[in-house]
């Protein structure tokens, strides 16, 4: 199950320049974008983070307006964060 949640060390890799005080906060978010992502279809953690190294900030409002929807919503909000994930993806 480990290997299915992102840690700070896995954001640390992706962004090395930022203080860890302020990553630390971007662990639920994060997690939640991968979730979100993962409702829709299967995408690797590697995979994942990927997208999240070259697209950070998109990927993390992802997570936020994942974490902030109401749980009737999330079906939907999680199919919206696929296409807008896909399109970064291919970028």
């Amino acid at each position: 199950m480990d290997n299915e949640i992102i840690t700070l060390g896995n954001i640390l890799k992706i962004k090395p320049g930022m203080p860890q005080y302020l990553l630390d906060f971007d662990v639920k978010p994060m997690n939640a974008a991968f979730q979100a992502v993962n409702d829709t279809f299967t995408i690797s953690k590697e995979d994942f983070l990927k997208v999240a190294a070259s697209n950070y900030e998109t990927v993390h409002f992802i997570g936020k307006a994942y974490l902030a929807a109401e749980e009737d919503k999330k079906a939907d909000l999680a199919v919206q964060a696929f296409y807008l994930f896909d399109y970064l993806q291919d970028k």
